[in-house]
């Protein structure tokens, strides 16, 4: 059941989103007095809806958790000390493209399933909106967070370079909508299967229909496209263009975590 304190806590960060690539700046304390009032605030909402229609565990600390990352990780992107000015108006660009881009790719695919499905007339995970709202958390702080390593001095999975660049990430962003889009529906695919005790696979629509088939070989598909991935960003250290194997590295691990966190989605909130 969607809790419409769900809906507020959810539209509150993304409005903290848009003040992160707009006003907030590290010259002042603005952007993490208001990032700690929200977050509490966020909390507080989404545990009253969640207690008041029956308190739903899964809903709520799965929140939580997206909206902790998030909160936590814009803060710690503005707050960099040693970022220049060239990278805190790149982090606002991209802040304000992949927030706006993320949300189209999540309606798109909700409006989409609608009218080109039964118009939600049986229980679809593209008709949940709270599995839609936290998918799309998911994704917009998986984004701060993958990005918040590119911009620190560890460079953890980046080269020694300073490869940030890109005024918008656009290409990057592009690349991860697409690969958001098609989560979107590979997901809906599991909806009225058992992913655990049966590995077949009953789709959204009828039993018995490519819903199965789709869905059960995209398993396959998606862990050796990651593995490929992961291979391709230790050998790209070979090549002499640094951004473009940072660029490679942000993608990959930016779907590495997302279908990570898909997977957890999914194995915690089926019935």
């Amino acid at each position: 059941m969607m809790s419409f304190s769900n809906i507020i806590a959810f539209i509150g960060y993304i409005v903290y989103n848009y003040l992160s690539g707009t006003i907030f700046t590290p010259k002042n304390n603005t952007y993490w007095i208001v990032g700690i009032i929200m977050g509490v605030l966020s909390i507080g909402l989404i545990g009253y809806g969640n207690y008041y229609e029956t308190m739903n565990w899964k809903v709520f600390c799965t929140f939580l958790v997206l909206l902790g990352l998030g909160y936590t990780f814009n803060i710690m992107n503005i707050s960099k000390s040693n970022a220049s000015d060239t990278h805190l108006e790149n982090y606002k660009n991209k802040t304000n493209i992949s927030t706006t881009l993320f949300l189209i790719c999540g309606l798109f695919a909700y409006i989409l399933n609608y009218y080109e499905g039964d118009r939600c007339s049986t229980p679809e995970f593209l008709c949940n909106t709270d599995m839609i709202m936290l998918f799309m958390l998911a994704n917009i702080s998986i984004y701060q967070f993958v990005h918040f390593f590119r911009l620190d001095d560890t460079k953890l999975y980046t080269t020694s370079k300073d490869t940030d660049t890109s005024k918008t990430g656009i290409f990057n962003i592009a690349i991860l909508c697409l690969w958001q889009f098609y989560i979107y529906f590979l997901s809906d695919g599991f909806t009225d299967g058992k992913l655990i005790s049966n590995i077949k696979q009953y789709g959204s629509g009828d039993k018995k229909t490519m819903y199965e088939i789709f869905s059960a070989l995209s398993i396959f598909v998606i862990a050796g496209f990651l593995i490929t991935n992961i291979t391709l960003t230790y050998e790209c250290d070979k090549w002499k263009n640094n951004k473009n194997i940072d660029d490679i590295k942000e993608i990959s691990y930016n779907m590495v975590c997302t279908t990570i966190t898909t997977i957890i989605i999914l194995l915690l909130f089926r019935d």
